[in-house]
């Protein structure tokens, strides 16, 4: 029995769906065990160029000023997983690049994107699609960490010993991870880390970021990338009925 075809649950049939179309059922399985999973460039759906995409984070461009930016924020292969974990109606929350940092800076502590109490919540809430602009090979995971119910370092709990993995990824992959999962970048890694990653919530989660939805701001974009409208207005509920918002 194929039971997404059943069409007996609308929402969770679709995505089953695409996920089969795309090849992304051992990414789904992986995303869902693990808390993470990474998609090769050849098997992404982004049009654009990820040199151009890195160029234009550089050069603090917003999300509504750059064709790659909204390739990248509606690609079908992100949305399919991002839509798996936390639903059809997930709006983007806010963009968080990481490019060329500080000298300074020298390692990314072991952390989660999640800032609540413990515990968490066993559903998340929250999903990261990281776009990687230049080969990785130091940022590193706990795999299965999306299931201890806490964030690292939390106050009277304990961590279950597992041992971290290291991710060597291409530059053009994509990088896909639960809200709770646990990563860091290894000291001397993050001066030449390059990373963009998006960050997706639920409907009823306040975005992190306000994106400008003046009237006709959009209209080109939308009539070109039809995700765009509900990713950031037409299903946050906090943006419904503001005229326009500033832009991030």
């Amino acid at each position: 029995m194929d039971i997404p075809y059943l069409k007996s649950f609308p929402s969770v049939d679709d995505n089953r769906q695409q996920l089969a179309e795309l090849g992304l059922e051992h990414n789904a399985l992986e995303l869902n065990i693990y808390g993470f999973t990474v998609v090769e460039p050849e098997k992404t759906g982004f049009g654009g160029s990820v040199a151009s995409l890195a160029r234009a984070v550089a050069n603090d461009v917003s999300l509504l000023e750059s064709e790659d930016m909204i390739q990248a924020a509606t690609d079908p292969v992100a949305l399919a997983l991002v839509r798996f974990l936390i639903g059809a109606n997930a709006h983007l929350s806010g963009i968080a690049p990481f490019i060329n940092p500080q000298k300074e800076l020298s390692v990314v502590p072991l952390h989660s994107d999640v800032n609540l109490p413990t515990p968490l919540p066993e559903s998340p809430y929250m999903v990261t699609a990281c776009w990687i602009l230049d080969a990785v090979d130091d940022l590193y995971v706990i795999p299965g960490s999306h299931r201890f119910g806490h964030n690292p370092g939390t106050a009277g709990t304990v961590a279950p010993d597992l041992p971290e993995i290291i991710l060597s990824v291409k530059a053009g992959s994509l990088a896909v991870w639960h809200g709770h999962l646990w990563y860091g970048v290894k000291a001397g890694a993050a001066r030449k880390l390059n990373i963009l990653p998006y960050l997706y919530a639920r409907q009823y989660m306040y975005p992190l970021q306000e994106w400008s939805t003046a009237e006709g701001d959009n209209q080109e974009w939308a009539a070109r990338f039809p995700e765009l409208e509900q990713l950031i207005i037409a299903v946050n509920p906090f943006d419904q009925n503001k005229k326009s918002v500033k832009k991030p």
